[in-house]
C-alpha cells in the first residue's frame, strides 16, 4: 500500500511542477515570478526543468563536487544534472565564500565550485539572470558546461569586477580565465603578480 501511494504521490507532484516552474534548494526569501517564470519551492518526488540552489553548504559542495549525495536535495540536483535539465546556483549560496581565512580550504572549495560548473551547474549572481538566458537561447548540458582549460586555469568569467579575494587562493603560477570586460582592483593586480597567476582575457 505504501509504494502505491508513493506512486502516486511521485506521478501528482511531477504534474504539479509546470514547464516555466524553477525548483528551488533553499531559502525562497524575495524571489518574485518572473515573466512567466514561477519558482516552486523543493520537496521529495518532484522532477524538474530548472533547479535553482539559493544555499550550498560546503558539506553539500564538497559531494556534489565527486558526483556523490549526502541529502535528499543533494540527490535531486545530481539527477537532474544527470538528465541534462539546467541547474542554477547563486553566487551568494555556496557557504565556503564567507571564510577567507585558510586559503588552503578555500582554494579546494573553489576548486569544487569549478567542478560543479564542469558538471554543468550555472553559477549566476542574480535571479534575472535565469530569465534572460531562458529568453535568449534554450541552454542544454553542452552549452552551459565550462571547459576544461587545464588542471592549473580557473575560470572566473563569470566576474565582473577581480578583486583580490577572488584570486588569493589560486594556486601560484595558476592561469585565470576572465572576461575582457572584467576590470582587476589594484590590489588583486599585485597579488596577482606576486603569486606570478597570468590573466588569460577570453
Amino acid at each position: 500500500m505504501e509504494e502505491l501511494v508513493q506512486a502516486i504521490l511521485k506521478e501528482v507532484m511531477k504534474r504539479i511542477t509546470k514547464q516555466d516552474d524553477i525548483v528551488v534548494i533553499g531559502k525562497m526569501d524575495g524571489l518574485n515570478n518572473i515573466g512567466n517564470i514561477s519558482f516552486v519551492e523543493y520537496s521529495a518526488q518532484m522532477q524538474a526543468e530548472r533547479v535553482l540552489v539559493t544555499n550550498l553548504d560546503i558539506s553539500s559542495l564538497a559531494q556534489l563536487a565527486i558526483g556523490s549525495a549526502s541529502t535528499e536535495q543533494d540527490r535531486f540536483i545530481l539527477e537532474t544534472l544527470l538528465n541534462s535539465k539546467q541547474v542554477f546556483i547563486l553566487e551568494s549560496a555556496f557557504e565556503y565564500r564567507k571564510y577567507t581565512n585558510n586559503t588552503l580550504l578555500y582554494s579546494h572549495y573553489l576548486s569544487c565550485e569549478e567542478k560543479l560548473k564542469q558538471f554543468g551547474v550555472n553559477v549566476i549572481s542574480s535571479v534575472d539572470q535565469i530569465y534572460n538566458m531562458t529568453e535568449n537561447t534554450h541552454i542544454n548540458s553542452e552549452k552551459t558546461a565550462t571547459p576544461v582549460l587545464s588542471s592549473n586555469a580557473v575560470d572566473l568569467t563569470n566576474i565582473k569586477l577581480l578583486r583580490d579575494s577572488d584570486v588569493i587562493s589560486i594556486s601560484r603560477g595558476a592561469s585565470i580565465n576572465i572576461k575582457r570586460t572584467c576590470i582587476i582592483t589594484p590590489l588583486a593586480k599585485d597579488t596577482i603578480r606576486s603569486n606570478n597567476l597570468k590573466i588569460i582575457r577570453i
